[in-house]
């Protein structure tokens, strides 16, 4: 019932956004879903056991060492710093499938945010930010993530 209800506001949302927005713009807008680490098992049971999912790390090889996602079942990792995004979208590209979600994570959900951005406006259609980025993930989820 939750569901119904956030779907006829994100289409009430469209409408509106849609008098100020080109077709273009309003994708960009709508397609990046913030989700807090605490909703991160619901979401990824309620996608099922065949969906993939990759998630990518843009943080910087140091901060990658100092505190990583331990691995997960139906998780494939990739780790491209928000500075080398441009440059290894094809290899991005390669590791999806059509029906990939990507999950873009950072230390506090900021450049996260902005690889999100980018991959929505090449046309991806199923990206995720986790919002709060591994501080809140290693808060929420996985208390033995080393915090920085």
């Amino acid at each position: 019932r939750r569901q119904h209800h956030a779907r006829a506001a994100l289409g009430h949302l469209r409408a509106a956004l849609a008098t100020f927005c080109t077709s273009a713009e309003l994708r960009f807008l709508m397609a990046v879903l913030q989700l807090h680490p605490r909703d991160f098992s619901a979401w990824q049971a309620q996608l099922g056991p065949d969906a993939h999912i990759l998630l990518i790390d843009v943080r910087e090889a140091w901060e990658l060492e100092t505190a990583a996602i331990a691995p997960r079942a139906g998780i494939d990792f990739l780790h491209v710093s928000l500075g080398e995004f441009v440059a290894k979208l094809e290899h991005i590209k390669a590791q999806t499938r059509d029906d990939s979600h990507i999950v873009c994570l950072c230390h506090h959900g900021v450049r996260s945010m902005r690889a999100a951005q980018f991959l929505a406006a090449q046309g991806f259609d199923q990206v995720v930010n986790i919002e709060g980025g591994i501080d809140a993930w290693a808060t929420a989820l996985e208390p033995s993530v080393a915090r920085y």
